[in-house]
């Protein structure tokens, strides 16, 4: 089976550009995702991330997980255009800057 080959698309330039070093890229059930190591066990996944010059959310959705104890566990918001408030789209940079920042205080 041939290894598959990954491109680096505009939005994910723009979101490590935007975010800074503390984020990857890391290939995540075949897809190419923003990524993030806290060094404590717990990572943040970005799924589905957009251009922030294409319409409506700039991602699908945004994965904590942690194994405290050998077992995965996984917090999944989702963040595209859905009616449910507590899901809200992110927009833009700034609001996926806002959403990551509270996750890495949370699990931090």
């Amino acid at each position: 089976m041939a290894k598959r080959m990954y491109r680096l698309n505009k939005a994910l330039r723009e979101a490590l550009a935007y975010l800074g070093s503390d984020y990857v890229t890391k290939v995540i059930d075949r897809e190419l995702c923003l990524y993030r190591d806290l060094g404590n066990g717990r990572d943040i996944e970005v799924s589905g991330l957009r251009s922030e010059t294409q319409r409506g959310s700039i991602c699908n959705f945004i994965c904590a997980w942690y194994t405290p104890d050998g077992n995965v566990y996984v917090r999944s918001d989702k963040h595209s255009d859905t009616k449910d408030s507590r899901h809200r789209p992110l927009r833009n940079l700034a609001d996926l800057k806002r959403a990551l920042d509270a996750l890495v205080i949370e699990y931090g």
